[in-house]
């Protein structure tokens, strides 16, 4: 005759509000601590190898074309602050919302108003344009609502 030897397992222990506050705590003074880390890093986010195989393959199918390595930097430079610009503002725009967690909404909502925000950083200036023909253009920012 066999004998089973069964195990009880217990429940999790219950933390107390003071516990999960503290855990909490901690969890978000490593995620600051992150982004300080990046921030004030210059390495790229992209791996260099990465993008460079990806322009690449883009100019693969335009044709025969030849691309300097200080243009990839540029390249690169320039993609991850664009990417980094659209998570920021989409992140501003869920916070906005009352939400933690950037959703894809967020993304939608930034991906229009992208050129937008560009553009109103500039001033215009046109001391040609008549006073009559400025007031049938709407202006920059009405552009993105």
């Amino acid at each position: 005759m066999e004998t089973t030897t069964t195990v009880r397992m217990s429940a999790p222990p219950q933390l107390s509000k003071a516990a999960l506050r503290r855990r909490a705590q901690r969890r978000n003074k490593q995620i600051l601590a992150e982004i300080k880390k990046l921030q004030a890093s210059s390495a790229r986010i992209i791996p260099r190898t990465s993008f460079a195989r990806i322009v690449s393959e883009v100019l693969e199918g335009e044709g025969e074309y030849h691309i300097r390595s200080d243009a990839i930097t540029a390249l690169q430079v320039a993609a991850e602050d664009h990417v980094t610009r659209v998570f920021g503002e989409a992140n501003n725009i869920a916070m906005y919302a009352g939400r933690e967690t950037v959703s894809d909404r967020d993304f939608a909502f930034v991906s229009p108003c992208a050129p937008c925000a560009v553009a109103s950083s500039f001033e215009l200036e046109d001391d040609d344009a008549d006073e009559e023909d400025s007031e049938h253009l709407p202006s920059v920012p009405d552009l993105c609502e």
